[in-house]
């Protein structure tokens, strides 16, 4: 039986150092999956992708002849001959795809993480003949380091995620297509490598194959309102356990009676400044059913606004826009504003309107707003120029409209502006046919030339006369604005309120969007006070575009706006400011009609006390799933970690029994030492090898003289061993690993496989 065994270990090798067709064709999977992988993470071209032929051809020469030397020299004389060429022909071309390249992976990697890494700014001209030629020199190298790579069979799969995981760490995500073709080469060539024929391959693909769509299909089914609700609860206790508890919905107006939660969220230290007001987080541009959706990161690319934000930033738009704003009238007072996250969503930066001036590592979200990174302080001080800035404080200065002289200054300003308010108005006005009548029926009329303000009135009224404000909204199924305007919801809060004021804009010809985060109200007139935020300020408002002055918030939320004193005086308007028809000297801006009137919107200086009430209970099957969750995620987690340690010893145990069968085929002396060393390796458990040691653990004196009698023979007498004396040696090497093992108890023999991985 022994022989016997000794037989398959030595057969084993021999099906490994043979050529399988089966292992070429997975190889090349396995390469052209990360290629293409790497291709669609910085986002390449056609040429790009094509490039992964030339590397295809040379991981199927370097898997058929890669055995023989002159192909191991061959190969990367002709990676090099191959670079050198091309680079050659059209050194600027070459120089200026390269710098194409690197600029593009910059460029995605700034857009996914918000790092911040400066691209180059060389000018140098490229082609697509030129993009092909760098990118297949790419291609080549890859193809050669993936070669060498692929001999370790079991370090491949390793080796093979590993740089997949290096290149998401700088924002560069592949798609997903691509991960599937790499995953299935690497799988496909570690069962080659192990000597499965294809008939067994192609099952283990087939099964693959069957438990991926099964998986698929579980993630993309839509029919269960429970596979629903636990897909939602499992997203959002996911983003808990990254972020952090807060409770803003975050656009899921299905989680929306949870917002006001008890907790504290941020603490905000204000110098010289008392008003209330706004500190933004999440912004969403349109409502897919029942959740708010940022924009299309493909309206950023098209030809029309190929690089717009880039472009935009060079005036602060819009992050910075209404504090530039207001400091081009002459208002340029500035105030700090210290904000400490304690236990918000870690996601966002929560900024002000007015924002002026900020650091600590924050980076724009398209013109969604600011986001932190990995390396983000979670306290940080920002400079603003005012604290209210509710429309209701809004008043267009006559620069605007060119009836005041203009400085180069503001002719700058107004030109970056105009350039963003055309992707406003083509990004954020998209209202369905079907909302629009019934909205504006419902409403009622604004006017040959609606302002912000009218409509502002318009959808006060409606939204108090019909609808309750609550910390309990009423759950709806489906479509969320089907529900509200059915009538199936006429109790709503904040998240409910704003999400159809946001339509009710757009019914006008308005550019709106929904946001989230924190209304901050201060106490006292000290020159520095602290306010602790909690869930109960937790609140959600529409945004609309004010021509020439940028986002705004509109209040529309019934007990908030009407808490405001009505006497309260309006706002000083900045220097140059002037009033309009408007009788309460508070219309503003030009609207898409060049007459758009801010709003009369107020903002929560003293919000009620239906505001600090604890909320209802959450949907039954959120609130089953979600505390199941919450223990589960830890535990998969776990039972994650201990199953990829297991099969990292696993894997480990069968390269390093890989690699003593394979110093095994050596011949002649070399044979000889081998062997010897193998021995003194699997005799370390023993304290080393020890004659006398091992007989007390059950191997006979006369094979271990025996062994060494052949071995000797072979070191130092030249001499050739015949296939049964090979034999005789392996059996001895197994018999050896197998009585070791056994001569403990269960922990040595376990650290005997797993650690000293003992046996061949």
């Amino acid at each position: 039986m022994k022989q016997g065994k000794a037989e398959r270990i030595e057969m084993k090798p021999e099906r490994l150092s043979g050529l399988n067709i089966w292992e070429i064709i997975a190889g090349a999977f396995a390469f052209g999956g990360l290629f293409l992988a790497f291709v669609s993470a910085t986002e390449g071209g056609l040429a790009d992708y094509l490039a992964v032929l030339p590397g295809l051809a040379l991981i199927a020469v370097r898997l058929t002849f890669g055995k023989r030397k002159l192909v191991r020299l061959l190969v990367p004389a002709f990676c090099a001959v191959w670079s050198l060429i091309f680079f050659l022909v059209n050194i600027n071309g070459f120089a200026g795809s390269a710098v194409a390249f690197i600029n593009r992976a910059v460029a995605v990697s700034n857009t996914n993480m918000h790092y911040g890494i400066p691209s180059l700014r060389a000018e140098l001209p490229q082609t697509v003949a030129t993009d092909f030629f760098f990118a297949s020199t790419l291609s080549v190298w890859f193809a050669f380091i993936w070669g060498i790579i692929s001999e370790r069979v079991a370090l491949f799969p390793y080796v093979a995620v590993g740089l997949l995981a290096f290149i998401a760490i700088f924002g560069l995500f592949p798609s997903p297509y691509t991960v599937i073709i790499l995953l299935a080469g690497i799988f496909g060539k570690y069962i080659a490598g192990y000597g499965a024929d294809v008939k067994t391959a192609v099952s283990l693909y087939v099964s693959l194959a069957l438990v991926f769509a099964i998986s698929a299909g579980g993630f993309f089914y839509q029919g269960s309102s429970f596979v629903q609700g636990v897909k939602t609860s499992f997203g959002t206790a996911s983003e808990q356990m990254l972020y952090g508890s807060d409770s803003l919905p975050q656009g899921r107006l299905k989680n929306a009676a949870g917002m006001n939660d008890e907790g504290e969220r941020l603490e905000v230290t204000l110098y010289g400044l008392t008003p209330t007001f706004y500190l933004k987080g999440f912004v969403g541009a349109e409502l897919n059913g029942n959740e708010w959706k940022p924009t299309d990161k493909n309206a950023y690319v098209s030809a029309k606004y190929q690089g717009i934000i880039d472009y935009l930033a060079q005036e602060g738009i819009p992050d910075t826009q209404y504090a530039e704003y207001l400091a081009l009238g002459g208002r340029d007072e500035r105030h700090e504003v210290t904000i400490e996250n304690k236990n918000a969503n870690a996601k966002y930066a929560y900024m002000p309107y007015s924002l002026a001036e900020y650091s600590g590592g924050f980076s724009s979200y398209y013109d969604m707003g600011l986001r932190r990174d990995v390396f983000s302080a979670s306290k940080y001080t920002v400079q603003v120029v005012c604290a209210d800035v509710s429309s209701e404080g809004v008043v267009q200065a006559n620069w605007l409209t060119g009836s005041q002289s203009q400085t180069a200054d503001m002719k700058s300003y107004l030109s970056y502006e105009g350039n963003y308010r055309n992707f406003v108005y083509e990004n954020y006005c998209g209202v369905s046919e079907e909302v629009r009548s019934t909205l504006r029926s419902r409403l009622g009329d604004a006017g040959e030339q609606p302002t912000v303000n009218s409509v502002t009135r318009l959808i006060r009224t409606w939204l108090e006369t019909n609808y309750r404000y609550t910390t309990s909204p009423d759950a709806f199924e489906g479509d969320f604005m089907n529900a509200f305007l059915g009538e199936d919801i006429l109790m709503a809060n904040p998240a409910y309120f704003a999400s159809v004021a946001v339509y009710a804009f757009r019914a006008y010809g308005f550019a709106a969007r929904y946001a989230e985060g924190y209304l901050v109200q201060s106490v006292g007139g000290e020159e520095q006070v602290t306010v602790s935020v909690t869930g109960a300020n937790a609140h959600a408002w529409a945004e609309v575009y004010f021509d020439g002055i940028g986002w705004l918030p509109v209040e529309v939320t019934p007990t908030i706006y009407a808490l405001l004193d009505p006497d309260r005086p309006p706002p000083k308007p900045p220097e140059g400011a002037g009033g309009d028809d408007d009788p309460d000297n508070k219309d503003p801006v030009d609207n898409p009609d060049d007459k758009n009137d801010p709003d009369n919107p107020d903002n929560n200086e003293d919000p009620n006390e239906d505001n600090k009430k604890p909320l209802s209970e959450p949907p039954a099957d959120i609130k089953k799933t979600v505390p199941v969750l919450r223990v589960l995620v830890p535990v998969l987690a776990c039972v994650l970690a201990v199953a990829l340690a297991a099969l990292f010893v696993f894997v480990r145990r069968e390269y390093k029994l890989q690699r003593k069968r394979k110093r095994l085929r050596a011949r002649g002396e070399l044979y000889g030492r081998t062997a010897y060393d193998i021995l003194c390796e699997e005799c370390k458990p023993i304290g080393g090898y020890d004659s006398e040691a091992l007989e007390k653990c059950g191997v006979p004196l006369a094979d271990t003289e025996r062994f060494i009698q052949i071995v000797e023979r072979a070191v130092h007498g030249g001499y050739e061993l015949s296939d049964n004396e090979r034999r005789a040696v392996e059996s001895y090497l197994i018999k050896v690993s197998e009585v070791i093992t056994a001569s403990g108890g269960k922990a040595f023999r376990l650290r005997c496989k797993y650690f000293y991985c003992l046996g061949l």
